[in-house]
């Protein structure tokens, strides 16, 4: 098959007076509600649970690469705008560092608010800037589960501090990891 050649525009049609326009775009999100519309993806995508698209665990990748499915399409439990909102942002991401990675491009480490701060190239752009950090953890694939042996008082500190950070054992144990490689313990 050929490589799609992409989207140029979305044709609209107004309910209310039946006047039909074209909306030039190069790409678009669907708001498909309670019942998903994924007959336009029907025959490319495997489906579940009444017409819901298949994707990784925790990711927005479907069995096709270079294709992210998010929000209603995907989600058959909460079905909400708010989800689709986030996973739109995840699907946005993952495809953004899929070309990155597909272009030669190094994906760069996430930063903390205080490197950024810090950063001197950045001086102009943080003049009169607002700044929120939103931890960013680059799609490297899905997580994997492993299994360590913890002292039962060191696992019961570990989850004290997690529970303090607003933090799941994991993420806590990541982060410190993380921490720890780079050397900021």
């Amino acid at each position: 098959t050929e490589a799609p050649l992409g989207v140029t525009a979305v044709r609209a049609r107004n309910v209310k007076t039946g006047e039909v326009h074209d909306v030039p775009c190069a790409g678009f999100f669907v708001a498909i509600g309670h019942a998903p519309a994924s007959e336009l993806v029907k025959d490319q995508l495997p489906l579940h649970n009444g017409g819901y698209v298949v994707v990784e665990a925790g990711s927005t990748r479907t069995a096709v690469p270079g294709v992210f499915a998010a929000g209603d399409l995907t989600d058959h439990h909460y079905r909400q705008a708010v989800t689709s909102a986030g996973m739109g942002c995840m699907a946005a991401l993952a495809f953004h560092i899929e070309w990155m990675r597909e272009d030669g491009q190094a994906i760069p480490d996430p930063r903390g608010v205080q490197d950024i701060l810090c950063d001197p190239g950045l001086a102009d752009w943080r003049a009169g800037a607002q700044i929120a950090y939103v931890p960013l953890m680059v799609d490297r694939g899905s997580p994997k589960r492993v299994n360590v042996s913890i002292d039962p008082g060191l696992l019961e500190a570990i989850d004290a501090e997690a529970g303090r950070r607003g933090m799941n054992r994991s993420a806590f144990l990541a982060s410190a990891a993380r921490a720890e490689i780079r050397g900021q313990h």
